[in-house]
This record gives structure tokens, sequence and C-alpha cells, in this order.
């Protein structure tokens, strides 16, 4: 990829970008950020992600995009790494997603054929995101990402993860999906407000409930 197609994306040369080429079957990865407001430290890639470290306003972010395999051997290889890579790098908060995760959080999350037949997946994903420690805010709008090209199935595969000092230091009130373009995937943005909206999201483990 050259600079001319991602300042064509982009809109401007006000712009610096990191990729991940495409392995096979398997799309390649690009996040592109306002030079003016990121400053690069690092930049990292594994199957399935593409991870930039670095300042934004005196503090450390790692933003981390992934494009997630389809089969669940992959999915727990990618899942692991990416623990791995968050018990390493503790010096920062995590920015995770904007991509397609390939794994839904709950049963509702995805409509049509083969709906309620990853149970196992469902529960292993949400391990996943608590063991590390990040946040998936509420969502506006469309509920599901992605869409089939008969529309005879949908999925919410696609979302942000963040961390709790992230959602609370920018105000993040919620995630929005917008409108089906030339992708199968909706876009998805975080967003923030000013105005208090009560406690944040917090994680609990529904056997709690249970306990006398």
């Amino acid at each position: 990829m050259v600079d001319e197609v991602v300042y064509s994306l982009w809109g401007s040369k006000e712009c610096e970008w990191s990729a991940k080429n495409s392995e096979g079957r398997s799309g390649g990865i690009l996040t592109v950020w306002n030079k003016d407001n990121i400053t690069p430290i690092l930049s990292f890639r594994g199957k399935g992600y593409l991870g930039v470290k670095a300042w934004r306003k005196d503090k450390v972010i790692y933003f981390i995009k992934v494009y997630s395999p389809c089969a669940l051997n992959e999915k727990r290889m990618l899942w692991s790494e990416l623990l791995v890579l968050k018990n390493k790098y503790g010096d920062g908060e995590w920015i995770m997603g904007g991509g397609d995760f390939n794994a839904v959080r709950e049963v509702e999350e995805r409509w049509g054929r083969s709906a309620n037949s990853r149970q196992t997946e469902i529960e292993e994903f949400n391990t996943f995101i608590d063991c590390m420690e990040l946040l998936d805010v509420p969502v506006l709008g469309n509920k599901h990402t992605w869409i089939n090209s008969n529309g005879t199935a949908s999925s919410r595969l696609d979302r942000f993860l963040l961390s709790e000092e992230i959602v609370q230091s920018w105000n993040v009130m919620a995630q929005r999906f917008g409108n089906r373009d030339i992708s199968d995937h909706r876009p998805i943005w975080i967003l923030t407000n000013k105005l208090n909206w009560g406690p944040k999201p917090f994680k609990v483990f529904k056997p709690w409930f249970e306990h006398p």
C-alpha cells in the first residue's frame, strides 16, 4: 500500500498509518490516525490483529485492530496471544476492536443460521474479554454489524473494547453502528459526551447473584 492510497481514503495528507498485508483468504488490516493528535511509538502484528503503541495527550494508548479468523481453534490462539500482549504491555490503556471479532457475546447478537449453535464460543469470548479487563460499552441504534448477501443471517461481529480509564477520561457514552455501504459490515464509532450519564459499565459474574 502506498501513501497516496491512504491519503485518498483519509481525505488529506494530515495522517500516518500502519498496515498488515493479507494472508491467503485472510484480509489485510489498515490503521490510520491524525498525525497531529497521535504520536506512534511502535507497531506490532500477528495473525488476526495489528497493534500500534502511541502517545496521545501525554498518555500511552495501545490501539489494537482485530480481524479474527473464523475457526474456533484459531480464535483461541488469537485470544491467547492478545492476553499475553496485554500482560506484557502494562504501561498504557487499551482500545481494541473496530474490526471483526467473528464472535458474539450472547445468543441475541446472532440471527439466522447457526444462531444457537455456538454456546462454547460465546462463553470463551466473554471469558477472554473479562481477562483482558476491557469494557464493552452499550450500543445505540443498529444492533448487528454484519449481514450476509441475501439477508438471511446477521450478527454483531464488530465492537470496541476499552480500558476503564478510557471510558472515564473520554466520557465514553456508547458505540454506534452506521449504515452499510460497500462493505457487508456496518461502520462503528465510539461516542463521547461531557454530560453525566450516571455510573459507567462494570463487570459482574452472574453466579454472584445466586450466592447466598
